[in-house]
């Protein structure tokens, strides 16, 4: 009869906690949480010299399997991969260079606020980072981060490069 009570108790006591408590954003939640195993920041990049040189890379971590790959691309062609085992290309032939390049539209790209969902714990997060050489020879930096159910929301171009990258590791 105790314990019926006792439980009815906390039943009643836990309705009555103040609903404000748990009114947090669970996206924000998520990034917050994102952000503290991995910042979801701007990677370092090295653009090459020479007017509208550029340089991408894409940091996508978790999934089922839990692993990372971390691509970067320049305008001359230079590939590199971290682990360099694995999915990693060898290199990347100038049809896709040049595909990718065309991605690289500084017209086209634009940052924005990123987000990531609580509801997706095997999700992709990707983390994307473009930078062009303008002509005055200015380095402008483009970044983004979502995961598969906050793409949508993602700059549309970012996610476009981001895709690609991913391919070349497929």
């Amino acid at each position: 009869m105790r314990m019926r009570y006792l439980g009815l108790f906390f039943s009643l006591a836990i309705a009555a906690l103040p609903s404000g408590l748990a009114q947090e954003d669970k996206g924000e939640a998520a990034t917050r949480s994102a952000e503290s195993a991995s910042p979801l920041k701007a990677a370092s990049l090295e653009v090459p010299m020479g007017e509208a040189s550029w340089a991408v890379r894409m940091i996508r971590t978790g999934g089922i399997n839990g692993r990372t790959l971390d691509i970067s691309v320049t305008s001359t062609g230079e590939l590199k991969c971290m682990p360099p085992e694995g999915s990693c290309p060898k290199g990347i032939s100038a049809d896709n260079l040049r595909a990718l390049g065309a991605l690289v539209d500084p017209k086209a790209l634009r940052n924005s606020k990123s987000s990531l969902t609580d509801r997706c714990r095997d999700c992709f997060v990707t983390r994307i980072t473009v930078g062009q050489r303008d002509d005055k020879g200015k380095i402008q930096t483009y970044f983004a981060y979502f995961d598969d159910t906050t793409a949508a929301k993602a700059p549309f171009q970012l996610v476009r490069i981001a895709t690609s990258m991913a391919d070349l590791g497929k």
